[in-house]
């Protein structure tokens, strides 16, 4: 966790566009997590710039705590520790390093047998992960029971030699860039992951081969030497050369993606279409943009797969 540790210190010390005054608030809830004890909160008389990370992961088919009417009002004085699935007790071990105490989990913060609750809390994830100080990902954990932590070895780099002349040698290392890779990982094939990932200012992401980073200024993984690969700005649309084009783009990363629910389909992305509106303007139609909708409504199918 020292790296992890070293990048956010070096993010919020140092990037500029990272710690730009944004309009702050708090979920409904969080979890606070202090001394060993466990508890929700109202955030309402809380500070609306206490930080408090996020966790992004997959729900998977196994059985995980989850708030309820019935247990409420006891969560409110303790939340059992013991009963939580290994990601949720890793995310709080990863909570207490990076010097933290309050994060906010889906199933723990939002009442799952209140559909009335669900439906607010679910329009607010764009500020929910915007907000946050950090998202932690369990980026290949198909559910709770495989937690953020393995046993691993870092990848060693191939290398092979290149020799100009009689006497210039020089070593060749393969590239893959960070991006391209956590695409491919278990939870970046679900849509609801898709918006916490484009909506958090940063994003620490658990691998089952590294760690890896993600902020408004540039990503890193744990075994590459960093600060080199720089990111576009989600949070600064408009100023991009392609802004005409992002939610085309948009909608091609998240088109694949799978849903428990299809009828989550327009709603797990209602956060992007949010902050896009803030930032760039225009009428949301239904997942489109009434300006040039005629463009958007165009498709083809490129290979066989759910589009």
């Amino acid at each position: 966790m020292n790296k992890a540790r070293e990048w956010l210190g070096k993010c919020k010390h140092s990037h500029n566009r990272c710690s730009e005054d944004v309009e702050r608030s708090l979920p409904t809830r969080l979890l606070h997590f202090k001394e060993g004890v466990l508890k929700l909160v109202s955030t309402t008389k809380l500070d609306t710039k206490t930080p408090y990370a996020a966790l992004s992961h997959c729900w998977g088919k196994i059985k995980i705590l989850r708030l309820l009417k019935e247990n409420f009002e006891t969560f409110h004085t303790s939340v059992p520790i013991s009963e939580l699935s290994r990601t949720f007790q890793d995310s709080l071990k990863v909570l207490t390093e990076l010097g933290l105490e309050y994060i906010w989990i889906d199933s723990l913060c939002i009442i799952q047998d209140d559909a009335q609750d669900w439906e607010r809390e679910a329009v607010k994830m764009s500020a929910v992960y915007g907000c946050s100080e950090i998202t932690l990902a369990a980026s290949s954990s198909e559910d709770g029971s495989q937690g953020l932590f393995y046993d691993r070895q870092l990848p060693a780099p191939r290398l092979c030699q290149l020799y100009i002349g009689n006497s210039t040698t020089f070593d060749v290392i393969p590239f893959q860039h960070w991006s391209v890779a956590l695409s491919r990982l278990v939870l970046s094939t679900r849509a609801w992951a898709y918006q916490e990932r484009r909506l958090s200012p940063r994003v620490l992401f658990f691998t089952s081969t590294h760690l890896a980073w993600q902020c408004q200024t540039w990503g890193a993984e744990e075994w590459k030497t960093e600060g080199v690969d720089k990111v576009s700005s989600f949070f600064n649309i408009q100023s991009s050369p392609h802004a005409d084009t992002f939610w085309d783009e948009t909608i091609k990363e998240y088109a694949p993606c799978k849903l428990t629910f299809w009828s989550d389909k327009l709603i797990a992305i209602s956060g992007v279409a949010k902050r896009r509106q803030i930032t760039v303007g225009g009428e949301y139609v239904a997942g489109l943009w009434r300006e040039g909708i005629e463009r958007q409504l165009c498709w083809i199918t490129v290979s066989r797969g759910r589009k």
